[in-house]
């Protein structure tokens, strides 16, 4: 079974060019890092509260290699810190986390791991498909929920917020589904904290990047 930084991975890359799509690098770098921190907070390591906490409950390692990184990383337990900074301080890493991601889902022959070369002289990792089952059931088990009406698990909602926010679920629709979609998102997120907090972040990055653009010189 996938894990839920798994999914995030698998989503924003393309299936037969094992290319990361093209959208700005902090949305994967949050959508990421939100993932992991939610596999904590499934898995009762932590918890989010209303008012965008992350409280540590529990610091003992989990059985995701990665997210157990991002557990050292975080405060002792009992200890609190606003959820937009763990944030913040997790997607610092998440090249590095995503590395661990990518190499976990060659090990189980769900992808392969090429080169390919662009501008004729440099040569960057790719990740084509070999095994589409898991992703296929995720993405199907997302679209009956969204257009069907099928009952979410809490791994859905959290799944349908964070791919949403950092654009990456919308691809999986036509336009048509989409508006159908679309309100049914808003729905089952609007109370989902991790969500609406990497939006927030999201959108401060982007106002200090045009500030910075718009006051440069």
């Amino acid at each position: 079974m996938l894990r839920l930084a798994e999914k995030v991975i698998l989503f924003a890359l393309d299936d037969e060019t094992g290319k990361i799509a093209p959208l700005p690098e902090q949305y994967l770098d949050y959508a990421i890092s939100g993932a992991l921190l939610m596999e904590l907070a499934l898995a009762e390591r932590l918890e989010t509260t209303e008012d965008a906490e992350l409280v540590i409950l529990d610091k003992t390692p989990t059985g995701d290699p990665v997210a157990n990184k991002v557990l050292e990383s975080l405060p002792g337990t009992g200890e609190a810190l606003p959820l937009e900074k763990a944030l913040a301080q997790t997607s610092a890493h998440a090249k590095a986390y995503m590395e661990d991601i990518l190499q976990g889902l060659v090990d189980r022959n769900i992808l392969k791991r090429e080169d390919y070369r662009y501008l004729l002289i440099f040569t960057k990792e790719c990740y084509p498909m070999i095994d589409d089952e898991e992703e296929t059931r995720i993405r199907q088990r997302l679209r009956e929920i969204l257009l069907e009406g099928k009952k979410p698990r809490e791994k859905d909602i959290t799944l349908i917020g964070i791919t949403h926010v950092c654009n990456l679920l919308k691809p999986l629709f036509s336009d048509e589904e989409w508006e159908r979609a679309e309100p049914k998102i808003h729905t089952l997120t609007k109370d989902e904290v991790m969500s609406q907090t990497i939006a927030t972040s999201l959108e401060r990055i982007q106002q200090a990047v045009l500030f910075v653009v718009t006051n440069a010189g």
